[in-house]
């Protein structure tokens, strides 16, 4: 029955996400105040989306896709919300358009009345680049016909390098591929990180092959050939940063190394998993997050849901100021906090795939798709006892509603199973 069956559920879950321009963070009528197009969220669901054969989930994707990248290489960090004025208001600093950070005498109500930074477009946002993942995917994905892929490069294939060098100039190192960032310009804005990041730079790495497929299929071979140099490039530099040296004494990426040099050792569950996801680590390396994690210390709570389902637990001195007054600092930040993030549980899921352990990873997914079955979809985050959870001053802040971060990567993790 369609009723207990997860991708089912999950599907239709995501089709409640969907918008004019893409993927929401969540569905329309589901208790939660942010109905904006986020671009991380609009690209998780469009990689979920292209898992499928679903004609109306595809038209998301396009549509997406002719938003975002018309934008180029101004893409917006996020569209259509109404509380984007008073968001951008304790983050201006990051996300002043170029060619308004310039000039100096612009008063500051000026530029937080610009159309620019109400739209939320910005060159400052680091992780803008998912948006070439996207394009990668959809150019290279089985569910996608010829005729619309060439429609696709045609239409975009400008844009798309514009962009391309764009990002480039701004975030990438030539010598080493890596991004440098500043704190609090992804996504993820709660934690303080800034220089090298390891989730940042593991997804523009996932980001450099799909775009180098896509790229392959549209017969550019002089972009793909630089796609590919870089993509080996990358993937050295990571390992050689993050990981330095393979001894008994480590057993995960460090967290991210800032632009004074320091290190910070945080076993960031999420971006290990997207290492061995990709490819990035070696068996050994692998073999040594997924005991790190079997250790105990992952645990979480009586519910076990999952044995690492949690980002780490982060000092208060490395969240943003503002979240803390509003008693948001479990945002992405949950390892002490009594909740959990679904997609970090997936990731899990598919790195004991990625690694051999079938049985394992069957467990691990299973105990998901039994939440998704339990709650007829995903949340954004959970108690340890396995109930949708809420939080922060504002009664329903993160109240139940179906996720499409977590569909998505359910959906793509699903669809890639057997080529993990």
């Amino acid at each position: 029955m369609s009723e207990e069956n997860p991708v089912y559920i999950a599907s239709a879950g995501l089709d409640r996400c969907a918008r004019s321009i893409g993927y929401a963070a969540c569905g329309k009528k589901e208790g939660h105040f942010d109905q904006g197009v986020w671009l991380r969220d609009a690209v998780w669901g469009g990689l979920g989306s292209l898992s499928t054969a679903d004609e109306k989930k595809l038209q998301t994707v396009r549509a997406s896709l002719n938003f975002f990248l018309d934008q180029s290489p101004l893409i917006p960090y996020r569209s259509m919300s109404y509380i984007h004025a008073l968001y951008m208001l304790s983050h201006a600093k990051l996300k002043i358009p170029a060619h308004l950070e310039k000039d100096r005498t612009i008063p500051l109500a000026k530029i937080l009345l610009n159309p620019d930074i109400l739209a939320g477009k910005s060159q400052h946002m680091a992780d803008n680049f998912l948006i070439l993942m996207l394009a990668g995917n959809y150019l290279s994905s089985q569910n996608v016909s010829n005729d619309e892929k060439k429609e696709f490069w045609q239409a975009h294939q400008n844009h798309l390098k514009d962009f391309f060098r764009s990002y480039l100039d701004e975030f990438v190192n030539d010598s080493t591929s890596l991004i440098t960032e500043a704190a609090l310009s992804t996504r993820q804005d709660s934690i303080c990180k800034s220089g090298n990041v390891l989730l940042t730079n593991v997804l523009w790495y996932k980001t450099l092959l799909d775009l180098r497929d896509g790229v392959i299929v549209a017969g550019n071979d002089e972009w793909s050939k630089q796609l590919i140099a870089m993509t080996n490039i990358l993937k050295n530099n990571i390992n050689k940063l993050f990981w330095p040296q393979l001894d008994e004494t480590r057993s995960h990426y460090l967290d991210w190394v800032d632009e004074k040099g320091e290190r910070y050792d945080y076993f960031d569950s999420l971006a290990n998993f997207w290492a061995i996801v990709t490819g990035i680590a070696d068996q050994a390396r692998a073999e040594k997050i997924l005991a790190e994690v079997s250790n105990g210390n992952m645990r979480f709570g009586q519910y076990q849901l999952v044995e690492t389902v949690n980002h780490p637990g982060y000092p208060d001195r490395l969240i943003d100021r503002g979240l803390r007054i509003l008693r948001f600092s479990q945002w992405y930040n949950s390892g002490d906090k009594g909740i959990f993030w679904p997609e970090v549980s997936i990731l899990f899921a598919a790195a004991l795939k990625k690694t051999g352990k079938e049985l394992e990873a069957k467990e691990a997914l299973g105990k998901i798709e039994d939440l998704i079955i339990r709650h007829k979809g995903l949340h954004e985050i959970y108690f340890a006892d396995g109930t949708p959870g809420r939080g922060g001053v504002f009664n329903g802040y993160r109240a139940p509603f179906n996720f499409t971060m977590a569909l998505g990567t359910y959906l793509w993790v699903k669809a890639n199973w057997e080529n993990l």
